[in-house]
């Protein structure tokens, strides 16, 4: 799952704009059977892994992508990823920060991918995805 901006969307250069030129994505993947945090060992150093690093790289080549940096904070497991994959569709910066967590049981990453040339920093990056993260816990009551 993909957001964009209104004026994005809409084509309408007039319509409302984000603070920030960056584009989120959501996947989501299938359950877990326990509380998901307990698995970020794992993840991480999949991750980390050539099978790990092609699954995220856009071109499906491991060594495309490096980790470079990962974190654990309020129940995410926060990765900052370079990819080097050739870019097709949206031009989108080659580092990015991606947040692995769990939603309604459901192993899920969320993704905030700063326009090409963008000058969006790690911290508000961070932010962006914690309320990311935060925005759909509230739209989705219940097991979270």
């Amino acid at each position: 799952m993909l957001f964009g901006s209104c004026a994005a969307i809409s084509g309408d250069a007039a319509a409302a704009r984000p603070a920030h030129r960056a584009m989120l994505s959501a996947t989501i993947g299938p359950e877990t059977p326990g509380p998901l945090q307990q698995t970020f060992p794992g993840f991480e150093k999949f991750f980390h892994s050539p099978a790990g690093r092609a699954a995220l790289a856009r071109s499906g080549m491991a060594q495309d992508v490096t980790i470079e940096q990962v974190t654990r904070r309020d129940g995410l497991l926060l990765l900052k990823i370079r990819d080097r994959s050739r870019q097709k569709g949206t031009p989108v910066s080659e580092t990015y920060w991606r947040a692995i967590t769990g939603l309604r049981g459901r192993i899920t990453a969320l993704s905030v991918l700063p326009a090409a040339g963008s000058t969006m920093g790690d911290a508000q990056q961070i932010r962006l995805l914690r309320d990311f993260d935060a925005a759909i816990r509230a739209a989705n009551p219940g097991r979270l």
